[in-house]
């Protein structure tokens, strides 16, 4: 849009200090890049508002603006950011898991090492399956098994009776 004033073509109705801000660095000449939302006919969207002021001798700056809808993507990062948090909660849940195995063994092999005792080796051994066991229930979904959805917090005594049998 060209002409008038930067802050009131580009600023909807009533935000007036968003607009004086938004005059200030054209009459200086300076362009403007910044992220705003803005309420649509399809409701509230994201975008990156660019001002590219071409008459400064005014006190509203006049020049075009260019809107680019940036929804989708703020979408998109936000629904990553929420998967990689879960990831990061899921790693560090699977890798204090492995670890008390892993310890296990290490502590049987080197008693094995220190005493000759071939059958604490055995004791290492049923370490290291129980390991193998958690990796493969971990595959078993990346693998197309059953998928684990959302989770929600809830009392345990409900869910261990019918586990256990009782």
């Amino acid at each position: 849009m060209c002409g008038g004033s930067i802050g009131a073509s580009t600023v909807p109705p009533g935000a007036g200090s968003e607009a004086e801000d938004l005059n200030e660095q054209p009459r200086r000449g300076e362009n403007v890049r910044r992220e705003v939302t803005r309420v649509t006919a399809d409701g509230p969207r994201h975008f990156i508002l660019h001002v590219i002021p071409i008459h400064l001798d005014a006190s509203n700056a006049a020049g075009y603006a260019i809107y680019t809808d940036v929804t989708d993507r703020r979408e998109r990062e936000e629904t990553l950011r929420r998967q990689n948090e879960r990831l990061d909660e899921f790693a560090s849940i699977v890798s204090h898991d492995l670890r008390n195995p892993l310890s296990v063994a290490e502590g049987y092999v080197d008693l094995a090492r220190e005493t000759g005792e071939v059958s604490q080796l055995d004791k290492a051994a049923d370490a290291l399956s129980r390991m193998d066991e958690l990796v493969a229930d971990l595959l078993s979904p990346a693998r197309g098994g059953p998928s684990v959805g959302e989770t929600e917090p809830g009392p345990v005594a409900e869910v261990a009776r019918p586990a256990g049998g009782m």
